[in-house]
């Protein structure tokens, strides 16, 4: 084998132990120290590895079979779930994808609770879903996860099953750069993740391929050993290494310097260091001279900004100038002269202080936090106070906070006005009563107010609630209105023209009149007691209208109707697209009605069991199943007895003519005259020659049948012997007695003549 640079791997001559990338031309010793291996599996085994997979979709989707068996020990992952994936057969192969579409079918049923899935790593810690579609449930026919490899995909990644650990392997795009003993072909792409990877000192990375990189960065690792690119910029590592140019930033609050904190780089604001610096010149005894610890009056100069703060301890400053320039900080008190001011440079005395203290303001006040007032009395005499919180809480326990017991009290508004004297106005709680009132000559006495109620304008929503309320003489739009229980609505002649019980029944004990162009009933129940429902009440003139009732059907299909059709003057029952506001000469389609019918009718009769029809006008046809006649006759307006019925048997007055005539189930064929032969009232009177196909009609028993005349012949034998007073004329053939006049013999010897006077041997053939 050819020496190779191994990933994790020592050769020693053709020896490897490790990873390492081999060539298709390179050949492994898989027997030495073994048994031998006479399969591939075999070797797998040997070499501890599980396969190299080496898929190329070539544009088009390669389709990869899936299948769970139990793991072996040739099974990259000896840990986590004692399944493995087989790929084609394969156990936990090393897969090698070119770009293209691969599809892992999970049909087979082995896969059921396995659903196979892609990972940035073995160990399931962040999983891969670009390009990444599933179908179907993992063991079910069609389930499969389907991944389109491209420029984007991570050059190394894991299968693993979603619901149990190391079941799979790796999976690397491409096939030049060797990671864990896998090759893949990185050159057309971008690498988006190099994972427990380690790179030939020889190999040379374009940083412009960097996912994220910038010009002028630099590269640091992650907190995970990843190389990534840093938020520094060349001009930034230049100041650290020295550089030479000096920039004329202005120093500001906030802004940073970098500083050596024990061999480690660290960044501090410059506000550390100016206090850092004000102490160490505070502990250096060289600064400090004799002018600068004086106790006493400081009588001319003047301290300039940036001097620093000035610590005066229990002393006094005094000053009967001014005190100008930035903010003014004291811990203790600010006393000001009685009467004196507070106040702007242009306005000295915007606040005033009297000597017992009370605070006049000339101008506005702005207060940007909370404000306390712990006097008895806070007047505001300003034209226009605007609030802009919107709520206000009136009598809040002392410090804000909420009541612990009753005030007996009441809260709200005293306005106070002039209407002929002063008075005052209250819209507030009632403490007592636990209600909002309004009172418009209130009294006022220890914070609980008393009067007459008096009377607000407003629209109102919700209940309104009443001990005696004679008269609402007007008012606006109620959305709701709710009385007691069994409860009245009445006019001042008729209290309780509308009741209304607890269960919301109402009751009319009055007319309702309903003028509104529709009435809409929406219960699922509706009884009327009034036995006449009148329709087109109160119509003058003629009606051009159908009217009746519409039959509202949704989705099922057109509405039923059953109308008084105007212009036809009938009723019409049937199907139609009109509604209740239709008008007009309406289109209906003419349906069925199932009932019992006494008068004229139009149309088909259907009924699927009529008992009786007791009375009918002129039918043009009539089409039963069963009729049931409660008489003897039936008959013509000229016979009305032409047939007369018994049980078992019809009898017909008359002639019957039929077309075809049925008897048992079998027709009769033969026509009137033929039938009338077998009566025996019309001879014929011509003569024809009998013929073998002839038929002639017997009784076979108690059945009439037709033979031919062959069979007659067949019977009668090949002679007639004629025997008279005992004496036979020969043996041979039939014997034949003749009696009676009609039939006498003539002639000797062996020829006799036998004359027949009449019919009645044809009689006998014919009738029995």
């Amino acid at each position: 084998m050819a020496d190779k640079v191994p990933v994790k791997a020592t050769f020693s001559g053709t020896d490897v132990n490790g990873l390492a990338e081999f060539t298709t031309s390179d050949t492994v010793g898989v027997a030495q120290g073994g048994t031998g291996a006479t399969t591939a599996a075999a070797a797998r085994s040997n070499l501890g590895v599980s396969g190299i997979f080496n898929y190329d979709a070539q544009g088009t989707m390669k389709t990869i079979v899936v299948t769970v068996g139990s793991k072996t020990s040739g099974h990259p992952n000896s840990g986590g779930s004692s399944n493995a994936y087989y790929l084609d057969g394969i156990e936990a192969p090393f897969l090698n994808l070119t770009q293209g579409t691969y599809r892992f079918t999970q049909s087979d049923g082995t896969n059921g609770g396995h659903p196979f899935a892609f990972y940035l790593d073995d160990a399931k810690g962040t999983a891969f879903t670009t390009g990444v579609t599933t179908n179907g449930t993992a063991g079910t026919s069609g389930a499969y996860t389907q991944i389109v490899v491209d420029d984007t995909t991570p050059f190394t990644l894991s299968y693993q099953c979603t619901q149990h650990a190391f079941m799979g392997s790796y999976v690397h795009v491409g096939g030049t750069t060797t990671i864990l003993g896998q090759t893949i072909d990185s050159d057309s792409n971008t690498i988006t993740n190099i994972v427990n990877a380690d790179i030939k000192s020889n190999a040379n990375i374009a940083l412009s391929k960097l996912a994220g990189g910038t010009a002028n960065r630099a590269l640091e690792t992650s907190g995970t050993g990843a190389l990534q690119v840093s938020a520094v910029t060349t001009t930034e590592l230049a100041v650290l290494d020295g550089g030479t140019t000096v920039g004329t930033t202005a120093v500001a609050d906030g802004h940073g310097l970098v500083m050596n904190q024990g061999g480690t780089m660290a960044q501090t604001k410059v506000e550390t260091l100016a206090a850092y610096l004000d102490d160490e010149i505070t502990a250096m005894p060289n600064l400090v001279t004799t002018a600068a610890t004086t106790v006493g009056a400081l009588n001319s100069g003047s301290i300039t900004s940036g001097f620093g703060n000035i610590n005066n301890g229990s002393s006094t400053i005094t000053t009967t100038g001014g005190i100008s320039g930035g903010t003014l900080t004291s811990t203790g008190n600010i006393v000001v002269s009685d009467g004196g001011n507070i106040g702007s440079a242009s306005d000295t005395d915007a606040i005033s202080i009297a000597a017992n203290g009370n605070v006049s303001l000339t101008q506005n006040l702005s207060v940007t936090g909370d404000l306390t007032v712990s006097g008895t009395t806070t007047t505001v005499n300003s034209t226009v106070m605007t609030v802009v919180d919107p709520i206000m809480t009136l009598q809040t326990a002392s410090g804000g906070g909420a009541l612990s017991s009753d005030s007996n009290k009441d809260v709200g508004l005293a306005m106070q006005y002039f209407s002929g004297t002063a008075k005052t106005a209250f819209l507030g709680y009632d403490d007592s009563a636990g209600k909002l009132t309004f009172i418009p000559e209130a009294s006022i006495s220890s914070e609980v107010v008393s009067g007459t109620v008096g009377t607000i304008v407003a629209n109102l929503e919700g209940t309104i609630q009443t001990a005696a309320q004679g008269n609402i003489t007007s008012l606006g739009t109620l959305t709701g209105l709710t009385i007691a229980n069994g409860g009245n609505i009445g006019s001042a002649g008729d209290t309780d023209a509308i009741a209304i019980d607890s269960s919301g029944n109402v009751t009319i004990s009055q007319n309702l009149t309903v003028q509104g162009t529709t009435t809409t009933q929406d219960s699922e129940t509706l009884t009327v007691s009034a036995h006449l429902i009148e329709v087109n009440t109160g119509l003058s003139g003629a009606n051009n209208n159908d009217s009746g009732l519409v039959i509202e059907r949704g989705s099922t299909g057109d509405n039923a109707i059953f109308m008084w059709d105007e212009s036809a003057d009938k009723f019409q029952v049937g199907t139609t697209t009109a509604t209740s506001s239709s008008t007009g000469n309406l289109t209906v389609t003419t349906g069925t009605l199932v009932a019992n019918i006494e008068g004229n009718l139009t149309g088909t009769i259907q009924t699927a069991a009529q008992t009786n029809i007791t009375s009918l006008g002129t039918l043009t046809a009539l089409t039963v199943d069963n009729v049931a006649i409660d008489g003897a006759n039936i008959g013509h307006t000229s016979d009305t007895d032409l047939m007369t019925l018994a049980s078992g048997i019809l009898t017909v007055n008359g002639e019957i003519s039929v077309t075809t005539l049925d008897i048992g189930g079998t027709n009769v064929g033969s026509t009137a005259a033929e039938l009338n032969l077998l009566d025996g009232s019309a001879k014929s009177t011509s003569s024809i020659t009998i013929d073998d196909a002839d038929a002639f009609i017997i009784i076979d028993g108690t059945t009439t049948k037709q033979i031919p005349a062959s069979n007659i012949k067949t019977y009668a034998g090949g002679g007639i012997t004629v025997q008279e007073e005992g004496s036979s004329l020969s043996t041979a053939g039939t014997t034949l007695n003749f009696v009676g006049d009609t039939v006498t013999a003539t002639g000797s010897g062996a020829t006799k003549t036998i004359t027949v006077a009449d019919e009645s041997l044809i009689n006998a053939i014919i009738f029995g």
